[in-house]
């Protein structure tokens, strides 16, 4: 009740800059402990040294990515900030409270997430796997950018986002294509009821091929499990986040490969730890999965 009210009350950009403020206590522990061995990946470890901070993801190429190069706009007749995705006509909408500085934190973040040399990298948009045939659930949605980037090339998108402070942004970024894409305000699990409901809800019998992306702050181990009819669809592919838990690969990867997937991750390491857990650690971001019969 109480962080509600805190939500409520504290505007987003000053709750982040508390949140900085805290972050960089603890930083100065764990680049101690980076100084003296205490991990693994020398590499990574030598660049946060250098730097004197922690990076999420701790690899040079980050440094091309700037906030202050975000352009943010306002869309007067919705009431909503905005940012143009690649100079393209498409927009990818915002909560309006939101002011711009957090906006173009946030958006820089998801945009270097989804670099190449990312290991939170989900797939090229111009992979043509993706097709008319295809049905794509973001689970985990959020502001919707994974599912822009392949909108005009899949037959339906499912945009599943239990953050309600999310639906109308995400209303106002897809409302050219709201004839194909449903968007849910629900968390997706192992079952249905009144918050929750399963990825196997959205895939009928008619389904050729199907992906899927779940970033669901940990409980993805969850949302495959209500996801079994994939065993039954000849193309699949899906995109899970591995690094919200230190030991989700070691469970994830298994439980998929025993499903008839096939299973990679990237070379690259996130360094990170979710909230409850006491330490930091390298971790792979994503695990890619693909089951082709045909």
């Amino acid at each position: 009740m109480i962080a509600k009210i805190y939500r409520n009350i504290v505007p987003i950009g000053i709750r982040a800059s508390i949140a900085d403020w805290k972050k960089k206590k603890e930083n100065r522990k764990v680049l101690k402990k980076i100084k003296g061995g205490g991990y693994p990946y020398q590499t990574e470890c030598e660049y946060m040294l250098k730097k004197g901070a922690i990076y999420t993801m701790p690899y040079p190429w980050i440094e091309k990515y700037r906030n202050d190069n975000v352009k943010v706009y306002f869309d007067f007749k919705r009431k909503m900030p905005y940012c143009q995705i690649d100079n393209e006509s498409k927009k990818i909408y915002f909560p309006r409270r939101w002011n711009k500085k957090y906006i173009q934190r946030y958006y820089n973040s998801i945009i270097c997430e989804q670099d190449p040399k990312s290991p939170h990298y989900y797939f090229d948009k111009e992979d043509v796997w993706f097709d008319k045939n295809t049905v794509f659930v973001d689970v985990g949605a959020a502001e919707g950018f994974i599912s822009l980037q392949i909108i005009d090339k899949v037959k339906r998108v499912i945009l599943l986002e239990c953050d309600v402070n999310w639906i109308r942004p995400l209303k106002a970024t897809f409302e050219k294509w709201q004839d194909k894409v449903t968007i849910v305000s629900k968390c997706a699990g192992e079952m249905n009821d009144g918050n929750t409901c399963r990825v196997d809800t959205f895939i009928d019998d008619e389904t050729e091929k199907i992906a899927v992306k779940m970033d669901v702050e940990g409980t993805e181990m969850s949302v495959i499990k209500g996801c079994r009819k994939l065993r039954d669809i000849d193309q699949v592919r899906a995109y899970i986040c591995l690094y919200h838990n230190d030991k989700d690969e070691e469970k994830i990867a298994p439980f998929l490969k025993n499903m008839g997937f096939t299973t990679t991750t990237s070379d690259t390491y996130m360094f990170y730890k979710f909230t409850g857990e006491k330490e930091y650690s390298f971790r792979h971001g994503v695990l890619k999965c693909e089951k082709n019969k045909i």
